[in-house]
């Protein structure tokens, strides 16, 4: 009582300073941070669920007449739904969405179209977000004979462009990592470490660019190069020693080893055989 009655005075003051109306809603006590989300929820559940929106004053849930208390999507599924969408996870968002979809069907009118809006307003912001990519794609209005549905449309449409534009960032990337490789092919300080160090990423990530830009491991890339590189020196009578040098092999002893493992012949005799 006390409380109400100190959100009451500052309500009016409020009003009289902005010398208009204002609307309160005050959600039940909850207990603990990690509640937040709901508390925040069903305030808005409360303001879309005013019997006279027009009317001023400090609204809970017991003065609404409607017996449902809670929004069928909360900011935890709005947080969800976004890590999805961004993500190109669309099965993932039809899968809420229908959950969604099915806590709405008792639900009045204008609660339904808070939902839808709020749905909305989230792909509009992805919209923003990515506005070369998404920038000719159309949200539909609310109808509420067709509730959420034409917006899993727009979310299946947003999932599969920002998955399509993934993969060519990913395979840019991978062209990025190729190109250095190649550049730098030759350099014994060459290592799996040094190049995710120069990109700032880690080694694994590396590996995985490396795979997809040449379907195979940085080390055996590297090999193979190095190891065709050498076989055309030889075949020019270039010495051993010089050409596991100039092709950025750790050692002549190392060079030896991955020659014959490859063409099953010592690297003196290269020239020899063919």
């Amino acid at each position: 009582e006390g409380a109400l009655d100190q959100i009451s005075m500052l309500r009016q003051m409020l009003v009289n300073g902005i010398h208009g109306e204002i609307n309160i809603a005050l959600s039940d006590v909850f207990n603990g941070w990690d509640q937040i989300s709901s508390a925040y929820t069903q305030t808005h559940f409360i303001f879309a669920s005013l019997p006279d929106p027009s009317l001023p004053g400090i609204w809970q849930t017991a003065d609404l007449t409607s017996t449902k208390q809670f929004l069928p999507l909360n900011y935890q599924d709005m947080a969800s739904l976004y890590s999805l969408i961004t993500s190109g996870n669309a099965e993932a968002c039809i899968v809420l969405l229908d959950q969604c979809a099915e806590r709405m069907k008792d639900m009045d009118v204008e609660v339904a179209r808070h939902i839808f809006n709020q749905i909305r307003d989230l792909l509009a912001y992805v919209r923003l977000e990515n506005p070369v990519l998404l920038k000719d794609l159309s949200l539909a209005k609310f109808d509420p004979k067709q509730g959420i549905a034409p917006l899993q449309d727009s979310i299946t449409e947003i999932c599969a462009r920002l998955s399509v534009e993934k993969e060519d960032a990913l395979k840019r990337y991978a062209d990025s990592v190729l190109e250095y490789v190649n550049e730098h092919i030759y350099d014994k300080n060459l290592y799996l470490q040094n190049a995710a160090d120069h990109f700032g990423i880690s080694a694994p990530t590396l590996q995985k660019l490396m795979r997809i830009g040449t379907q195979t491991t940085f080390a055996s890339y590297i090999e193979e190069k190095r190891l065709s590189h050498a076989f055309d020196l030889l075949l020019a009578n270039h010495s051993v020693s010089d050409v596991s040098n100039e092709c950025g092999f750790a050692s002549v002893n190392t060079f030896y080893k991955a020659f014959r493992r490859k063409y099953g012949i010592p690297p003196q005799k290269a020239s020899k055989e063919v």
